[in-house]
């Protein structure tokens, strides 16, 4: 439900080009994604029991992998299981990326022209495919260890539901300062994947928006697990709910 609007919100700062120029428009840039992207936090972190997604493959398949670990996916008597329902996550953040984009093409007609096609990051300012991918590994990585000290499971309910969005969605505005100038601040699959995909202007890019940020979120579980932890590191999504903190 929340990924079609968080993706429509995303892309649709781009397209502010003809009133704004460098850095302003670098900060209307950062500004709406950051808070976008913290108003939905808050949202899916509210009505959800049994933990959300983040709205971003990479961190939601992270937190798959090493749920036997840290049990932030416990989904009690839902009827599906851990793996089936992480899946069932993944598959609604990249249905709603890609309606997103279609909302934009909807509302922007001209958004097929220029230089930002739909709103598909791109390399710029003389970066390589190796300094991109450090940018995006970096990003998400960073953005990862945010979200995951920040949603705990020992912090106290209305510390997760109103702190950590504030601090995600900052994190997101400082990284889209940071990284927005070179690579596009995705630090999301979907992020590259829905426009691309809805403008069919596919690109060798896409392996590196794919491929970095999964990797920058593992990294930063594993930093996560390893020196904010109590827990073992463990892989797999099962997780014994007797287990105690």
């Amino acid at each position: 439900m929340y990924s079609p609007i968080y993706s429509f919100l995303d892309l649709f700062p781009f397209f502010s080009h003809h009133v704004l120029q460098n850095s302003p428009r670098l900060v209307v840039i950062a500004l709406a994604q950051g808070l976008s992207y913290s108003t939905l936090i808050y949202l899916t972190t509210v009505i959800n029991k049994y933990g959300c997604g983040y709205l971003n493959p990479a961190v939601t398949l992270v937190i798959m992998l090493t749920n036997k670990s840290h049990g932030r996916y416990q989904w009690g008597d839902s009827g599906s299981s851990d793996w089936k329902r992480g899946c069932f996550l993944i598959l609604a953040q990249v249905v709603g990326g890609c309606l997103g984009a279609v909302l934009v093409l909807a509302t922007i007609p001209n958004s097929m022209k220029g230089e930002d096609v739909l709103g598909t990051p791109a390399l710029n300012y003389g970066s390589t495919s190796t300094s991109g991918f450090v940018f995006e590994m970096f990003g998400t990585f960073f953005m990862t260890w945010v979200i995951l000290c920040n949603t705990c499971r020992n912090r106290s309910v209305i510390s997760k539901n109103v702190t950590a969005p504030m601090a995600i969605g900052l994190a997101t505005v400082s990284l889209n300062i940071f990284a927005f100038p070179f690579t596009g601040a995705s630090f999301n699959p979907i992020r590259a994947f829905a426009p691309m995909l809805v403008s069919w202007t596919w690109n060798f890019n896409m392996v590196l928006y794919t491929a970095a940020p999964c990797i920058g979120a593992m990294f930063g579980m594993i930093v996560y697990i390893m020196a904010f932890t109590n827990y073992s590191m463990r892989i797999g999504c099962g997780y014994q709910t007797n287990k105690k903190d």
